[in-house]
Order: structure tokens, then sequence, then C-alpha cells
């Protein structure tokens, strides 16, 4: 009906808008606690990923916002995959499935009315954790951690020193 078409949104902003606040208003907690970390953490994502890393990183994500990790449920995470498929793409790569967001104006989207630095920060953190010796928080690991957010904040340059054989101190 013609009537219906005056209810479409103007645009892929206005159709993002109100796809997320759809989503939102009818997900509860579930939008609260896995839809909205696994797609920002997708968007923030430089590469497509597993679903088992996307679940990692929301497992963390969890812990740095102080919620109970002992109730995540890692089949939730796969079952935002299945809700949110109209915006993600897959890829087979090396026999697994990958994702990504499927439009980079879904990225900015996200980026301008979500935000994704707490997600930038949760998968600095995990793959920081990952390198031997840089956790508990020594002082080199801070300083990764900090260029890690210069770079995500646009800083075009940044040089990192663990001390070491060229200190000129001798």
């Amino acid at each position: 009906d013609i009537a219906d078409l005056s209810d479409l949104p103007h645009g892929l902003r206005a159709y993002y808008q109100r796809h997320w606040n759809t989503m939102r208003d009818t997900g509860g907690e579930v939008f609260e606690r896995y839809q909205e970390p696994v797609v920002c953490l997708l968007a923030t994502a430089r590469e497509p990923v597993t679903i088992e890393q996307t679940t990692e990183w929301t497992r963390q994500y969890w812990a740095r916002a102080g919620w109970d990790t002992s109730a995540f449920r890692p089949r939730a995470v796969r079952d935002v995959f299945r809700d949110w498929r109209e915006f993600l793409n897959d890829e087979q790569t090396g026999g697994e499935t990958r994702y990504r967001v499927y439009h980079t104006s879904f990225q900015d989207f996200l980026r301008d009315e979500v935000g994704l630095a707490p997600y930038h920060a949760t998968i600095s953190a995990v793959a920081l954790a990952k390198i031997t010796g840089l956790f508990p928080e020594t002082p080199f690991a801070q300083s990764c951690l900090l260029a890690t957010r210069l770079v995500e904040a646009g800083v075009r340059f940044v040089s990192l020193s663990n001390g070491g054989w060229d200190t000129h101190q001798q």
C-alpha cells in the first residue's frame, strides 16, 4: 500500500538508525549485553573475524564492564550473527568462516552514534594479553595501550621504546 512507502527511512543512515532503535527497544538486556557489543566489536575489527574470536572479545567486554562473566552465554553471541545477518558479510579463510560488517557506512554510523572506543580498548587488551611478558600491567604494556589509543584517535606516527640496547646511558 502506498501509505507504507512514506514510512520508509530516507537514506542509509536513517535506515541504520531505525533498525538500531528497533533492535534496542525490543531486545532489552539481550541487546545491551550481546547484540550491541558483538555488532560494535565487528565494526571495530579491521578484518573479518571468527565467531570464536568475537565470543572471546565479548566475554572480555563483559569483564571490563563489570558484568558477571559466569552468566555469559556463548550461544547468545552466535544468535547475534543470525539476527544481524543482513549487516554482515562472511568469507571462508583457511577452512573457517569469518565475518565482518558489510558496509563501511554502517561502521561509520556505529562510530558516530554509539561510539566504538570501548570496543577498541577491549580488542587491544585481548591482543596485548596474548604477548608474553606484557601483563601484569608493566610500564611497556601501558605504553603499548597508549600507543594503540593514539593510533585509533588518528595519530599517524607513534614510537615505542622498551629501553634496551640503544639507550646511550653508558
